[in-house]
């Protein structure tokens, strides 16, 4: 299903955040995956908001400054050094390769969650699970070598997680209003 689960609180009309931090959340932030969901964020994000921060300009800034953007206080001294009023937090739920000769499927599953960086308050939320599957049950000998080569052509795409991760994070981005100034 392609359906996007998200709430959006009144308070991202009456302060809008002017710009906005990304904060990925994962053990394994140093993944592949993680790195093409970042970029995809950062990407749909700038078409939203008039400004946004970087995983990469972000860890800089938090290690200059000696800060952990889970900390309030911190958060704090984050947004008086930057001008970042707002924080997006990406949690992934889950990345699944699966792979059984004739079918093979991958997904992605992600929350996504924008704070403002000054009392943690909720602006937005969304939530999403993204997939691609290929292959299938074969119904004959003849259809055996089909069925296992469609699923292997998606196993051995190099480029299926970035797709499909950015294929999440439009559908996501889609329910977060654009705040930007009209372009002159």
């Amino acid at each position: 299903e392609r359906r996007v689960q998200f709430y959006l609180s009144p308070a991202y009309f009456r302060d809008p955040p002017r710009c906005a931090a990304i904060h990925t959340l994962s053990p394994a932030a140093a993944s592949p995956v993680t790195r093409a969901i970042e970029r995809a964020v950062e990407r749909h994000l700038s078409t939203r908001l008039p400004r946004v921060m970087g995983p990469g300009q972000v860890d800089r800034t938090t290690a200059d400054l000696a800060v952990e953007l889970s900390h309030p206080a911190d958060r704090r001294v984050f947004q008086r050094q930057t001008g970042c009023d707002a924080l997006v937090r990406i949690r992934i739920r889950g990345v699944t390769d699966d792979y059984f000769v004739i079918w093979s499927q991958r997904a992605v599953a992600l929350t996504l969650e924008l704070i403002r960086t000054i009392d943690g308050k909720l602006l937005w939320k969304a939530h999403h699970r993204a997939e691609r599957g290929d292959g299938g049950l074969p119904f004959s000998i003849l259809s055996l070598p089909f069925s296992a080569a469609r699923a292997a052509r998606l196993k051995g795409d190099h480029e299926a997680f970035e797709s499909i991760a950015d294929d999440a994070v439009r559908r996501m981005m889609a329910t977060l209003p654009d705040i930007r100034p009209p372009a002159p």
